[in-house]
């Protein structure tokens, strides 16, 4: 497998990942809306704070997520990384 092929499928599964990711979304949110009304009794807690707990972790889902998906991208082979690698600077791999 050439660089291109391998920078292609990098980016491929990179992109299927966040597609995946994205599309689970909705389903979350809507499966925490049909227990709110008995957790919110149960832990004697408002609608307030447990939103306010949801969003809280979801955004720290989502850094940690991009993180991850950011280094996967950074250490995929085959991508190029910059000046001096040869995949930029047109040069055969060693």
């Amino acid at each position: 497998m050439n660089s291109s092929e391998s920078s292609r499928e990098a980016w491929t599964v990179a992109g299927l990942g966040l597609l995946c990711t994205a599309l689970s979304s909705p389903g979350q949110s809507f499966a925490l809306s049909l227990y709110l009304d008995p957790l919110m009794a149960d832990a004697g807690i408002s609608r307030l704070a447990i939103s306010t707990i949801y969003s809280g972790a979801t955004l720290a889902a989502a850094v940690t997520l991009a993180g991850a998906v950011f280094m996967t991208i950074l250490t995929a082979p085959g991508l190029p990384r910059g000046a001096g690698d040869p995949a930029v600077d047109g040069q055969a791999a060693a």
